[in-house]
């Protein structure tokens, strides 16, 4: 028996027609998996492919977007009221359908040096899971069995400019500069869904803002005369505050409260510097040496408490030191028609979808 399973790729692999794709079956957790080439989708890119197109070495190329991979094995787990199916796991598991897709992801991106090839996560990227004969041939209908299992996910990005971010953006000076770290937060968030990439971000971040204010606060300070500046002009520079004596120590110094006093907060600080740590030396996001390597989720929400950390010392700080904050309270609406999903041997139906999405 056959699952094939399409998974919808965020970005296009360029492909020249009339390419000849070969693969070698391999054998993964009891499973005979063999990659297929990637297909097209009819999914709409920006640019319109009547009017552009590339070519590769003279040949005309396309866009595929869909990665196929057939798994084969005896029989599958087609129950429909399984635990597993309610938990919409299959079999194939959703783990080793990811570790396959990945894996020909991560070859694909060694060969080719393509920096834009990145990892996915069946099957929130959307996709299905197929049931066939090993022929490809439809498997007749069974009371309690699926053929076919489908996973519509789809993603928006906006940028709001409402009134209120105008009015507010028009009060900031013509020459306004923001400070180095809010840049750096920002592109930590814009880094998502690279796990590795938005953690150090987060990690330099918090790190560069930290020594900026605890540097603004120091020179401030006059009591006792001279202190900030024998501390930080000392030749020993091994012995100058750690990042966690500036959010600890030091910060309790100049304003009497530390980080450690928000045990959430210091956490997620704990956290994302060792996961930045882990990922700078041994390529690999994960909380401490031995801990749990940093999932999407997971980074997300220390992204998150990162903005959290900062919005928090900011109360600390004497009025003059404070940056200017905003926070807008917006929902948006996003209705869409999710069009046909035309991959080889992979029809879907179309599907009206009317999520709200408020504005993170």
């Amino acid at each position: 028996m056959r699952a094939r399973v399409h998974a919808l790729l965020p970005f296009k692999l360029t492909v020249p027609e009339g390419s000849q794709f070969t693969s070698e079956p391999y054998d993964i957790d009891g499973y005979t998996v063999i990659d297929r080439p990637p297909q097209k989708s009819d999914r709409i890119w920006t640019v319109d492919a009547d009017t552009t197109f590339v070519t590769v070495n003279g040949v005309k190329a396309f866009d595929a977007d869909v990665l196929v991979v057939d798994f084969h094995k005896e029989e599958f787990n087609r129950a429909r009221n399984s635990q597993l199916d309610k938990e919409r796991t299959n079999d194939p598991s959703h783990e080793i359908i990811n570790e396959t897709l990945n894996n020909q992801l991560r070859r694909i991106r060694y060969a080719g040096r393509e920096f834009a090839v990145q990892p996915i996560e069946f099957p929130s990227c959307g996709g299905q899971l197929e049931y066939t004969d090993d022929d490809g041939n439809e498997l007749p209908e069974q009371p309690g069995l699926v053929r076919k299992i489908l996973s519509r996910n789809f993603s928006f990005s906006f940028n709001l400019c409402t009134s209120e971010v105008w009015s507010n953006a028009q009060s900031l000076p013509p020459n306004f500069q923001p400070p180095t770290w809010d840049d750096i937060r920002l592109d930590a968030q814009h880094a998502l869904p690279h796990i590795g990439t938005a953690i150090v971000l987060s990690a330099v971040a918090l790190e560069t803002f930290i020594n900026q204010i605890v540097e603004n606060l120091g020179s401030k300070n006059t009591d006792p005369p001279g202190v900030w500046a024998y501390v930080t002009n000392r030749s020993d520079w091994y012995q100058l505050p750690s990042v966690e004596d500036n959010f600890d120590t030091m910060l309790k110094l100049f304003t009497g409260h530390s980080l450690k006093d928000e045990p959430d907060l210091w956490l997620a600080f704990t956290e994302i510097k060792n996961a930045r740590s882990q990922f700078v030396h041994h390529g690999v996001a994960r909380i401490g040496k031995k801990g749990p390597i940093v999932t999407l989720p997971k980074a997300t929400n220390l992204v998150g408490m990162m903005n959290q950390i900062i919005d928090k010392v900011r109360t600390w700080l004497p009025e003059e030191m404070r940056w200017p904050s905003y926070t807008y309270q917006n929902q948006v609406e996003i209705r869409s028609l999710i069009g046909r999903f035309k991959a080889e041997d992979a029809p879907l139906e179309p599907a009206e979808v009317v999520p709200e999405t408020p504005k993170p």
